[in-house]
């Protein structure tokens, strides 16, 4: 055999046993994965896609926890099911990331307004409950809905980073809008429309003008008018984004905003041509006032008002003068709320409460004690005139007094209400009860504000101002007087403390952190 004929032999040779390898090494192969299932991680648009070999009868080792933007990791589901990782594999599976999305925000305590920052979280299964059966992480995301609606840029960057559309703004110092603003958002689940209402007092200071504006009679009128707004914008913002034969509707609200979405759910709820069915209605709304008619309101089952005993601001407008809120009140008020708050952040510490034997023996009694200070009292013939006992009494003596001081005080510039506070520190520095003399008549008030207040206003300091400004001044004191209030503002330093505690007791951070802890089973 010579050599050419050699060398095509030992190439053939070469060139079969390669095969033959070949479809040894396929053969093994094969033999070892019909003993071995392929178990894949998908982090469904996380950090990665992981698959893992398990061998026949084992379990399948955990992998480290992905991450994904604006996203907690909640675990490892296999359809819908979270997986036990104790489970011995019997065949191939696939392992999706379920995640809790978020977006962050930041929120205030207290009249020093320290901030700290609070997780939102959003997922479409929130609506799959019945509206009538009250869900915590709803109500989260609620309260974090009403909180974002205060700005348009806080509201927008809010939704959009949850996933919703059609974001439609209203606020921004427009007149139609004074001292209210609020928000419409849109979102697509499965074939359904969810569209969100949220409000929230706008220009903080000046919307107390508009929140003693009670009306003599019906629902609170200012409260009833931006309800009513609200309700006609609405209307026009489903006929324009509806796109589904289901809708269902998020009405969420804090504190001024709150009492504007209890009345607005009251009117949806009474509609004639209803918006949606009554189950598709969530409402929840946070640090509640009460401005509906009493006797007018429903205790709807999908109507929640998130409130805390001990926040003045949700006892007013007060019971007596005939006004109530609809639907059912949670209390999330917690007698460790101080140490849940300092847990949650150092700095946020409330006011210390300091009882005030026989009148004042918890912080939740204090509302009720202001309130009676206030509005129940027995007044000598002397005194009947400037009482405040009814709301007929209040609108017709104090309502336009109380508006004007307001206002005019909110327009001071911030160096005219230092020199104001400096004047007082002042005079409190040298004997506390002296300050009793500068309300001892609305004459004394009156000579106290007037160089600050005309220095302020200039030229806008006329004649017609300065009698409205006396008539006010007179007002304040008859008040003052004939309700006990010198004693809650400078007699006793307990009641100052008390009073401090209820106003803490309004802020974002107490109700985030309340809620957070609220269990309600018990």
């Amino acid at each position: 055999m010579n050599n050419k004929i050699k060398k095509i032999l030992g190439l053939l040779l070469i060139i079969s046993t390669g095969f033959i390898l070949s479809s040894c090494s396929t053969s093994n192969n094969n033999n070892n994965d019909d003993n071995k299932y392929t178990v894949t991680f998908d982090s469904d648009n996380g950090s990665s896609i992981i698959t893992q070999k398990v061998d026949k009868g084992n379990k399948v080792i955990r992998i480290t926890d992905p991450t994904k933007n604006n996203s907690d990791f909640i675990g490892w589901f296999n359809n819908d099911i979270e997986f036990d990782f104790e489970t011995i594999i019997e065949s191939d599976l696939t392992l999706k990331a379920k995640w809790g999305k978020y977006t962050e925000m930041e929120i205030k305590f207290g009249l020093s307004e320290t901030p700290t920052k609070a997780k939102f979280y959003f997922n479409d299964s929130y609506f799959d409950n019945e509206s009538s059966k009250f869900s915590k992480d709803l109500a989260l995301f609620s309260l974090g809905s009403a909180l974002a609606s205060v700005t348009k840029d806080i509201n927008n960057k809010y939704f959009n980073t949850l996933g919703f559309d059609k974001i439609t703004y209203y606020g921004d110092k427009e007149s139609e809008y004074e001292d209210v603003c609020y928000s419409f958002e849109h979102k697509t689940i499965n074939d359904t429309d969810l569209i969100v209402v949220s409000v929230r007092g706008f220009n903080y200071e000046r919307e107390w003008i508009n929140n003693f504006d009670l009306g003599l009679d019906g629902n609170h009128n200012d409260f009833d008018i931006r309800a009513s707004l609200i309700l006609n914008k609405l209307k026009d913002y489903i006929n324009q984004n509806k796109q589904n034969n289901n809708l269902k509707l998020l009405l969420t609200g804090y504190s001024r905003g709150a009492a504007i979405i209890n009345l607005l759910s009251n009117k949806i709820l009474k509609l004639e041509n209803k918006l949606t069915s009554d189950n598709n209605i969530y409402s929840y709304s946070f640090a509640t006032p009460k401005g509906i008619l009493k006797g007018t309101e429903t205790k709807y089952n999908n109507v929640f008002n998130i409130v805390n005993e001990a926040d003045l601001i949700t006892h007013f407008v007060t019971t007596k003068y005939g006004f109530e809120r609809c639907g059912t009140d949670i209390d999330v008020y917690s007698e460790n709320l101080d140490a849940l708050l300092t847990s949650y952040n150092e700095n946020c510490v409330l006011p210390k409460f300091t009882e005030v034997p026989g009148m004042i023996n918890k912080d939740t009694e204090t509302p009720s004690f202001i309130i009676n200070k206030l509005t129940n009292y027995e007044a000598t013939d002397s005194e009947k005139e400037f009482t405040l006992n009814t709301r007929t009494e209040f609108v017709e003596r104090y309502e336009e007094h109380i508006s004007f001081i307001l206002t005019n005080f909110f327009e001071l510039k911030d160096i005219t209400k230092t020199k104001i506070i400096s004047k007082i520190s002042e005079i409190a520095s040298e004997n506390a009860l002296n300050l009793l003399s500068i309300i001892s008549s609305g004459e004394s008030l009156y000579n106290f504000l007037k160089p600050f207040i005309e220095e302020d206003k200039g030229d806008l300091y006329t004649n017609e101002f300065d009698s409205k400004f006396q008539a006010a001044c007179n007002a304040l004191i008859n008040l003052v007087q004939t309700s006990g209030a010198p004693l809650l503002m400078f007699a006793v330093e307990q009641y100052r403390g008390v009073i401090s505690r209820t106003i803490y007791m309004h802020t974002p951070v107490v109700y985030y952190v309340s809620l957070i802890n609220y269990n309600p089973e018990q």
